[in-house]
């Protein structure tokens, strides 16, 4: 059976962000949010960010949807079967 690692919102955005070679307020600039938003969601302060949030994050990271938050985990595909 295959193991999902669940990697928290937190760490996805924090990488993506770095792997873009941005910082925070280029991030805020592109997705027109605060910085201080992007800061809480980089800590893990923000628990259940909205979906236009989250859409607005990708958009201006230039990723999927899915790439920010992580894959379903019904979306993973048992091996053994």
């Amino acid at each position: 059976m295959a193991m999902a690692i669940e990697v928290p919102l937190s760490d996805r955005l924090r990488a993506l962000r770095t792997k873009a070679g941005i910082s925070q307020d280029e991030l805020g600039k592109r997705s027109s949010l605060s910085v201080s938003l992007i800061v809480q969601l980089e800590r893990g302060k923000t628990a259940d960010p909205k979906l236009s949030t989250l859409r607005a994050l990708a958009r201006a990271l230039n990723v999927k949807l899915v790439d920010l938050i992580g894959p379903d985990p019904e979306e993973l595909t048992n091996e053994d079967s």
